[in-house]
């Protein structure tokens, strides 16, 4: 019995608009991941820093 792997939506996501072989899979969706985070955060802080600017 294979033992089924459960894989994130940005996976399925990555996999739908360019599929391409399983292996690289991971470590595209981990730095899709991280990209997504990053851009968060960069996000985060730039309005913060505008706020801060604006008072």
């Amino acid at each position: 019995m294979r033992r089924q792997i459960k894989r994130s939506r940005l996976y399925h996501l990555i996999n739908i608009i360019s599929p391409i072989n399983h292996l690289s899979n991971a470590k595209v969706d981990a730095w899709g991941g991280a990209i997504i985070i990053g851009i968060s955060i960069s996000g985060v802080f730039l309005m913060r820093t505008l706020l801060a600017a604006a008072q």
